[in-house]
This record gives structure tokens, sequence and C-alpha cells, in this order.
């Protein structure tokens, strides 16, 4: 599948990105030259070199007596202060984050007379950029793409004619989202630019503890002259162009050197099978195309349906663009996708570009099992587990706690961050927690479970061991408690809302203990734990629901500030948990769905990754014309020319665009109850068509077929579990077999 524009880019939010996971591109030409900004997943500067938590335990109790004695407007402006603290936003820079950095770019400017731009193109089946311009008088074709295999950037510049351009290396990004000029960053050191005939070095040093270095080697078989800036190639027919980023926190230059592969084309065809290879492991197509819109570019086609237009083509482009930005920042990757998966241009990204636990890092990961692209979880697993001994310190600290807190928002340092008025917040480890245990449970790997997972889940559990306290009635609250990241009515000018067992942390408390308590049984380990923890789990507060019939929010019927606001916390139940489904909890599970009405009638979802959380709830209450109208939105309302989901007002954020590939997952086949649901959101407008290389816990495989909206055929590839039960049209059927089978259902 290809995304084809015959304009160039002309700014980086136009650009077409390519990545393996460590390192990425944005390639975003203009009309006459060349431009590719370069990242390295691990350039974080400007911030605090190791933020540390404040001792500030001994006030626990003084703060929840507050909110025992119902005054809740003090207790929550003295939980901002002890366990929120001043840093960052609205106080003392040297404690703020580190924000994600680009490491520099490489420009190609051509000599020419006549110099044309023709096409662009991105296939996103194998991860390579493609540009066509004339130059003077014959075609001049680059590709672009980042190796999965060697690792490393790979451009070329190639024509049947001889052509001459200057090629050069630097690093100028822009200051942020308003700021669109490009220039020095002063938190940046500079080492002068060191050019030999055969290559372009050029280090750094980013404070606050970063070292990079940008390796460009070519090969050309034109004249190379050597300039302040780069190099001037003439009369070549081909340049070949190998890069490396390398980047350490020390001051200390990382080391950079590498050999560039002899043979550019073999180079191209193993990065091309290895990244097809997983890119063709789902295939999603829809049937009621318009062949005339074929002929359109992918921007023509997206402002149609800005304007209006169904296109079934778009739709299925969004779905895969979504597993393509999936795969390119996860593949080579150590670390999980940030806000801006691996792709920045700039010296202060929106939000530092960082990990937002409160919604933003798990939603980039809610397809990835689903969509048979476990590997992807591999940097979110070693990442999870490198913030433990942070996360053990800010525990202590703040709390008094044993087990690990992990700060409502951090960079790769994972120390505590806390902004007054909004991160006081313990649920980020029981929320990351969830995609450790899925896992698990879609692998059957036992070995991951001891060695990977099961240390995360026991210290999660550890924390609520400490953190939670036992009423007079024999109930476990959890104060205080936090749903992000609405406010109340009556906590003054606090942005966010502080209260007794907030509805979304009871709800994660529950399922890190469930994750804890299954693991330890599974590995018939800590049965004297699992006593403790099943004791917390089974009392926990109810959920409460409201006079109105609301699942509610709060432990009080407080007065929303902003009813219709962009985060759905207290409908975790429902998704991405299966807390609450027509089975399970049933009478919460008919108050959520009118907390979700209620929201969405007061102007919910309006930024692009809440559209996203919209469609998967909507396909999960099986609304298909619901979950229809959110995901189109995410087209017509949130999406660039070239598809990336931008949070108002036009900055890049990657959770919309992978939560939407959950969505459209759960609206063929959606997984809860321990049950495979087949068509629970089939929209009209997707009549016939098929979704096939499904996974489902067990390891199973699902393609599924349909015509006029009914099932035609359902092929299920049996897992590690053997057995799976299926559901269709209100009718089960219990599917078993041999790991490998294939079975063919029928209903």
């Amino acid at each position: 599948m290809e995304f084809y524009f015959n304009t160039p880019a002309n700014k980086w939010l136009n650009g077409l990105p390519i990545g393996n996971g460590r390192l990425a591109a944005m390639v975003q030409e203009t009309d006459l030259n060349d431009e590719i900004t370069l990242n390295n997943e691990w350039i974080w500067g400007r911030g605090a070199a190791d933020r540390k938590a404040p001792h500030n335990a001994e006030y626990l109790p003084f703060v929840r007596d507050f909110f025992k004695k119902d005054n809740y407007l003090y207790g929550a402006y003295l939980t901002n202060l002890f366990f929120a603290g001043t840093c960052g936003y609205k106080g003392v820079d040297s404690d703020r984050l580190n924000d994600y950095s680009m490491a520099g770019e490489i420009d190609f400017s051509y000599i020419c007379k006549e110099n044309t731009f023709i096409e662009r193109r991105l296939d996103i089946t194998n991860g390579i950029v493609t540009i066509k311009r004339k130059i003077d008088d014959d075609i001049v074709k680059s590709e672009y793409f980042v190796d999965c295999v060697s690792d490393r950037f790979m451009f070329s510049w190639s024509s049947n004619s001889k052509f001459s351009g200057k090629l050069s290396l630097s690093r100028n990004p822009v200051w942020d989202a308003q700021e669109v000029r490009k220039q020095q960053d002063p938190n940046c050191i500079l080492q002068p630019l060191v050019v030999t005939k055969n290559s372009l070095v050029l280090q750094g040093f980013l404070k606050p503890n970063v070292s990079f270095c940008n390796n460009v080697k070519f090969k050309t078989d034109g004249s190379v002259s050597i300039l302040d800036n780069g190099v001037e190639i003439t009369d070549a027919t081909y340049i070949y162009v190998c890069a490396n980023i390398t980047a350490a926190n020390s001051e200390n230059v990382p080391e950079c050197n590498f050999e560039i592969p002899t043979d550019f084309l073999n180079a191209k065809s193993s990065h091309m099978q290895k990244f097809s290879d997983i890119m063709s492991r789902v295939v999603f197509e829809l049937e009621d195309k318009d062949a005339k819109l074929d002929v359109l570019t992918t921007d023509e086609r997206v402002k149609l349906m800005k304007s209006g237009k169904d296109d079934n083509g778009v739709c299925e482009m969004y779905f895969n663009f979504g597993r393509y930005l999936m795969a390119s920042s996860t593949i080579c990757g150590e670390l999980p996708p940030n806000l801006q998966g691996k792709w920045s241009n700039m010296i202060q990204p929106p939000w530092n570009a960082d990990y937002h636990y409160d919604i933003n890092i798990e939603m980039n990961y809610w397809a990835a099992e689903s969509t048979n692209m476990s590997e992807g979880l591999d940097g979110l697993v070693k990442f999870a587990n490198s913030l433990i001994p942070k996360g053990q310190e800010n525990a202590k600290n703040l709390y008094g706690c044993r087990g690990i807190l992990i700060p409502l928002s951090s960079d790769t340092d994972g120390g505590y961050f806390g902004v007054y008025g909004w991160t006081a917040w313990i649920g980020a480890a029981a929320w990351v927690a969830q995609h450790l245990w899925w896992h698990y449970i879609y692998s059957g790997n036992k070995e991951y479970l001891k060695n990977d997972a099961y240390n995360f889940f026991y210290q999660t559990a550890l924390f609520y061991e400490d953190y939670l306290e036992k009423d007079e009635n024999g109930v476990y609250q959890i104060i205080p408690s936090y749903s992000p990241e609405n406010p109340i009515d009556c906590e003054g000018d606090l942005p966010v809302g502080i209260c007794i067992s907030a509805s979304m942390d009871i709800q994660l408390a529950y399922d890190a203990l469930t994750y804890a308590i299954e693991s330890a049984k599974i590995l018939n380990i800590d049965s004297d734990k699992v006593v403790v923890w099943t004791e917390l789990r089974d009392n926990l507060p109810k959920y409460k629901i409201g006079t109105d019939g609301r699942l509610m929010e709060w432990n009080e019927e407080f007065k929303e500030r902003e009813p219709g606001h962009r985060h759905l916390s207290h409908l975790y139940g429902i998704y991405p948990s299966d807390l609450f489904t027509p089975n399970r909890n049933i009478k919460e599970y008919e108050a959520a769905k009118k907390s979700y009405d209620y929201r969405l009638a007061q102007g919910g979802g309006h930024t692009g990754w809440s559209r996203a959380w919209c469609s998967c709830i909507s396909a999960r209450l099986m609304r298909a014309e619901q979950f229809y109208e959110h995901y189109i939105a995410l087209i017509k309302d949130f999406a660039s020319p070239t598809l990336l989901d931008l949070h108002p007002p036009g900055v890049f954020q990657i959770d919309g665009n992978l939560g939407s590939v959950a969505a459209v997952v759960e609206s063929i086949i959606g997984y809860y109850d321990n049950t495979a649901h087949i068509l629970p959101a089939l929209p009209r407008q997707w009549n016939s068509g098929k979704l096939c290389g499904i996974k489902v816990p067990g390891g199973h495989i699902f393609d599924v077929y349909w015509q006029d909206g009914v099932l035609t055929e359902l092929k299920v590839t049996i897992g590690f579990g053997k057995s799976v039960i299926v559901s269709y049209k209100g009718k089960e059927v219990t599917v078993l077999g041999e790991v490998g089978q294939i079975k063919n259902i029928h209903f």
C-alpha cells in the first residue's frame, strides 16, 4: 500500500516518517531540495539530569484526615503541595523533564538549471520513501529507509544521466510547535563538522547529560569536493548514503564507527523482507470502494473525506498507517514510542514529547498484541523494568510505601516529576502492568512471565499493600485518589480532581492485583502474598452509581467543571479493561454506558487520542455507527494530509494513530469475557471485506470474511491455548485443536 503525493512536503508535519525503533527520520523535501530530519530514541535534553522525589511521606496521614473530614478543597491543595510539587510547569526549571530532541538533518541541494518536483511515495508495506524529480534533462530518483536489519539510515540518489548537488549535515531544530523557524539550540554544544571525501561527522553534547554522534558515510561515482558544511558531488549517476546516530548519557562521545554496506540493493532487499514480513501479518480490506479515487493523491483523498465523502480506501490506509507507525517506532527499539513516536524536529516539543502514563503510552500499545506485533512490546517491557529502582525510591520518599510509583509523566530517566495541580496520581504502574499481562496471555511464555513480568506485578501489588487504608467497614480505601485529568468544581482552580477512591483508581487496583495473583498461581510462588493480595482486591470500594444512573467518576456526586472532558478515565473498565461487560458487573456496565453518552453529549472526544478512545469504547459497546463516526472523525478532524494524528492546534501526537488500529480490531473481532466476538460493531459503510491475522489471548489467529454485513468465512489457527470461545450473533462455539491447526468455523 502506497501513500502518493505530487507536491513536496515543504514542512515537517507534511513529511513522510520512516524508522526502525532506535532510529527515525522524517523525509520533508521542499520544491528545490531534499531534507531528512534525523532522530535517535535516546536523545533527550534540556531538562534535569537526576530528579528525586521529595521526602514527604510524613504528611500522608495529615493530608488523608482532610478528605476523611470531607474537606476536599484543603485535601486537594495539600495533596498537590506534598505529592505533586512545584517543578516543571510552574516551578523550578532545573527539575523539569527532558525533551525528546532531533539529532540532526541531512540536506541534498541540487545543482541544476531545472528542478521540477514530480512525486513522492511512502510504501508502508516495506517502509521505503521514494521521491522523483526532473533534474535538467533526466529523472533523479531518491530512496529513503531506516534499515531494520543493519540498523542504519539508508538513502540513495540515482539517475541514468549525471547530476550534481551538495550533501550537508547540520543540527538546527525549531524551537517548538508554534515557532517553525530553524535555529541554534542553546542547550547543545556542537563540535565542528568533520568532512572527508566519504563521510560527514557531527558530534554534540546536549545538556544535561547526553552526548551524540551523527556519522554519515557515502559512496558515489561522482567527483567530491569538500565544503564547510558538507560536500559537493558533481557528475554522479548514484550517491549511496549510510548513516548512524549513537547517543549516551555521558559527556564522552559514543563510538559511531561502522562499515557501509558494499551493496545498497542487497541491504534494501533484506530490509524489505523483514519489514514486510511484519506488515503482512495482518490484512484489512474493504469492498465498496470508488475506483475513481485511486487516481487521486493521498492528500486529495484525505481532503475529500474532510469535506464529507466516505472513502473506504482511506479507512484502510489509516488503519494500516497506524500499524506502520507502530512497526517503525519499535522493531529495533529499546524504548517505547513517546508522545510523538520516535519523530521530532524540535528543541522543546509539546509536553516534552514525553511518556504520559494516564492514557498515552498505553494507547500506543492497545493494538500491538492483537495485530500480531508482539515484538513491539520488547521496548516497553525492558523500559518498565528499568523504572523499578526509581519507582521504589518514589514510593518510599513520597508515601512511605514499598513497591513502585511511576509518575504520571516522565522521560527515559523515570525519576520523580510532579507538576502542581496535575500529577498526584498512583495508577501509572498498574496501567503499564496491563500490557505486561497481555504480553503473557497472548504468548503463553512462562519464562517471560517469570523473568520479565512477575517482579513488576509484585512491586505494583506491594505498593497497594502499603498505600491502601482499611476503613471501619473493612473496605480498603485509596486516599488521596485522582481520576485523570478531570477537575472537580469544588476544588478551586486546580485543573484536576482529587478525592477518595476514584472509580478509575479502584479499577486499576483491581486489575493490577489480579495480575499479581494469577501470575503467582501460574508460577506456583508467593502463596502467602496471594492471600494478602486477594484480601485487598476483594475488599476494594464498590463502584458507585449516581442518582442520574451514571457510573460515578469520584466517590461523591461532585459537580464536573468540564462535563465534556477529553479523558474517559472512569470508563477504563469498559475499555481497555473488561471489568464492565454485558455479563460482568452488569449494573456498572449499564451505568458506564450512561456516563459515556453524557460525556459525548457535552462535547467529549475533542482530541485525536480521545476520539480513538471513543472509537474503541463504541466498538466494545457494539455500537457500529458510533464507532464509525469516531473513527472517521480521526481522519476528518485530526489527520494531516499524510494521515499523521494532529492534537489541536496541529501538533503531531502518535497515540491517536495507534489507538485507532485497536478500534478497528475491536469492531470486527472484539475480545472480552474470555470470548472472541465476531463482527460486534461492523458499520454499514464497511458492508463487505476481510480482516485476517488478528491474534487473541491464547495465541489464536483469526481470519474473518464478511459479505453484505454477514459473516461468510471464519478461520481460526489454534494457538498455545488449544481452545477458544467464539461468539457470533448470540451463538457461541468452543473451538478445540492442536497448536497450528486451522479450523473453519460455521454458525
